[in-house]
């Protein structure tokens, strides 16, 4: 299976989001020949379009994803998934408890915000 990271460089910072996880997953055994990196997205709509984009390219790509982010977040990444034409499952991460709360509150706002613009 391929794997997609996708981000940009956010403000300050040195790396892509999608070079920082490439090197962790290349650090825990992905082969880097399976790594597609996606490194101009600055929102998650992006963070899709541009990855169904890369993977459109793979000859033996079935049209299907696993959208992993976190558990806070998965709700409305499938979303923008389905409204893009992917077909996305989820494998969602676990926050600690009271980060949970505070990007929850957050995401209830994107949601609308994703709804209301549909981007």
């Amino acid at each position: 299976a391929k794997v997609v990271v996708s981000g940009g460089l956010g403000p300050g910072k040195k790396y892509t989001e999608a070079e920082v996880m490439m090197r962790y997953l290349t650090e825990r055994g992905i082969a880097k020949t399976r790594i597609l990196p996606e490194e101009r997205a600055a929102t998650t709509w992006e963070n899709l379009r541009y990855g169904k984009m890369l993977l459109a390219q793979e000859p033996l790509w079935d049209g299907k994803v696993l959208i992993v982010t976190n558990d806070y977040h998965q709700f409305r990444a499938r979303y923008i998934a389905a409204k893009l034409e992917i077909d996305g499952g989820g494998l969602p991460v676990k926050s600690r408890p009271l980060l949970y709360l505070n990007y929850a509150a957050r995401e209830y706002f994107a949601l609308l915000k994703t709804t209301l613009l549909e981007r």
